[in-house]
């Protein structure tokens, strides 16, 4: 029996850290994101005008969120991939003409407006602005 007790107590003894390490990794994930970085770059995507060509759908990352970027002409979107029912990513399906969840088979149109499944809201939307030949998406 000694061998089960000190198995145990290594357990919680663990257990005890790793609720501590648990409490705390907001904390800590706060002061990463201070280390030296703007408050705004988190939130902010910068890309040049030129590597968004016209029609076509570009995935990239905004803190660690999936997004959608679409150029058609002088109009650009920024529209979260992450379906609004439980957060699994949306993929873009050119035959169905509809963005469609893998995880609960939630649709949405191609505006991001839910057409079927259990999505309860749309596809969140970024704003996008245009600074001469650069684009701006996020706060």
């Amino acid at each position: 029996m000694p061998e089960i007790e000190n198995s145990r107590r290594r357990f919680l003894a663990l257990g005890g850290r790793g609720a501590l390490v648990a409490a705390a990794w907001p904390v800590l994930q706060g002061l990463a994101a201070c280390g030296g970085e703007s408050a705004e770059e988190p939130n902010r995507l910068v890309i040049p005008l030129a590597e968004l060509p016209d029609g076509a759908r570009q995935r990239h990352l905004l803190a660690e969120v999936p997004l959608e970027i679409r150029r058609e002409g002088e109009r650009i979107t920024a529209r979260s991939l992450l379906c609004t029912h439980q957060g699994c990513e949306v993929s873009w399906q050119p035959d169905r003409q509809r963005y469609v969840c893998p995880c609960h088979d939630g649709t949405f149109d191609a505006e991001g407006q839910v057409t079927g499944g259990p999505p309860p809201r749309p596809l969140r939307t970024y704003p996008v602005r245009r600074r001469d030949d650069v684009v701006i998406i996020g706060e």
